[in-house]
């Protein structure tokens, strides 16, 4: 019984990780835009509700949310989280062998993240495009294809960012969201 609801759950999650891929494929670029959008406001002083109301309205949809129910909108609606997990379905598929991390390589590969997380925050902070950085905003160009006419491509360091965690996922699922600790002890 609890193996068939847990089945269904991941069916349910599945068709929801397509829809959202092929209706709304940046809806995780909106997100951080609406933040990049609020920040950049507060931090130059010209924050105006009335031209930050869609972008907060944006974030006080997903902030509760994801307080409520944890990483729903990750593990459900993020492409980026789904493209991720479909690259360790095809390595697999191809017999690339996923890599168990031990815990300690775990954190680090997180700590990452969020050491990118706030690079691009300082890069808003002080003026930097948030297109060069952020590998976030370089796969919501390639998903929507209007980076296929960028003049820099790939050639930005959100680009090449992204590139990295793209072929990373190939060989750890996931590896940049870190949804689950992948553990190196052999399982009884």
């Amino acid at each position: 019984m609890i193996k068939n609801i847990k089945y269904s759950t991941q069916i349910a999650r599945h068709l929801i990780q397509l829809a959202s891929f092929l209706i709304i494929p940046e809806a995780f670029i909106l997100v951080l835009s609406s933040f990049a959008s609020v920040w950049t406001a507060l931090i130059t002083g010209t924050f105006v509700l009335a031209e930050q109301l869609s972008s907060l309205l944006i974030l006080l949809a997903v902030i509760p949310v994801t307080m409520l129910l944890g990483r729903f909108f990750c593990g459900y609606m993020c492409a980026f989280g789904s493209i991720q997990e479909l690259l360790a379905l095809i390595a697999g598929k191809l017999g690339i062998r996923q890599i168990r991390l031990n815990q300690k390589t775990d954190r680090v590969l997180k700590l990452t993240k969020y050491i990118i997380l706030a690079g691009t925050f300082i890069g808003w902070t002080v003026g930097i495009s948030f297109e060069t950085l952020s590998p976030w905003s370089a796969f919501g160009r390639y998903v929507r294809l209007s980076g296929w006419s960028s003049p820099y491509g790939m050639l930005t360091i959100g680009g090449v960012i992204l590139v990295l965690i793209m072929v990373e996922s190939l060989f750890i699922e996931r590896s940049f969201c870190g949804i689950s600790v992948r553990s190196a002890q052999p399982s009884a």
